[in-house]
């Protein structure tokens, strides 16, 4: 999963967005997609006010990857001061020269395995329990208990102590 879907996935319960990002394994950053091209997507993302400055802050990584910890610090602070109602044009202005950085961080970077957490009804949905990359985002009728409780287990050790407490596995 890119880190630019973040700014678009909302809770399929309860319809909460920004969802809370925990990105537990880093994946390979994709080059495939020329620089001239993410950049245009990103342009057209601010002024849509796609890009969720909220959804950004809400990161939380806890992959051993310092590079890239470093990269989603660094990106943290350049839309720290960035609400939900900015002004797209404001924001151009402010990043400029980052714009190059801001785009390969979140339109390559891929997170391999993660989860995203709602804020709201504290459901959490896995990124990578069945296929690398790719957040399963179903309801609690339709989700695999047995693999879920897997994928919990695997990286339970690294959450956060906040995350342990709001996973639940009794839907």
């Amino acid at each position: 999963m890119r880190l630019w879907l973040q700014n678009i996935i909302a809770c399929p319960i309860c319809k909460t967005h920004p969802l809370q990002l925990v990105v537990l394994k880093w994946g390979e950053a994709d080059s495939s997609i020329e620089a001239d091209k993410l950049t245009k997507f990103f342009l057209n993302d601010l002024e849509k006010k796609i890009i969720s400055p909220t959804s950004i802050q809400s990161i939380i990584v806890v992959d051993d990857d310092k590079l890239l910890n470093q990269k989603i610090e660094k990106l943290k602070v350049l839309f720290n001061e960035f609400k939900i109602d900015y002004d797209p044009d404001s924001l151009i202005k402010k990043i400029g020269s980052d714009t190059e950085f801001i785009v390969d961080v979140m339109y390559r970077v891929n997170v391999k395995n993660g989860l995203l957490k709602c804020p709201k009804c504290k459901r959490w949905f896995p990124i990578g329990s069945s296929i690398d990359g790719i957040p399963e985002m179903l309801p609690d009728n339709l989700r695999d208990k047995i693999k879920d409780e897997k994928f919990i287990a695997l990286w339970l050790d690294k959450l956060p102590d906040e995350l342990k407490r709001d996973i639940r596995l009794d839907y």
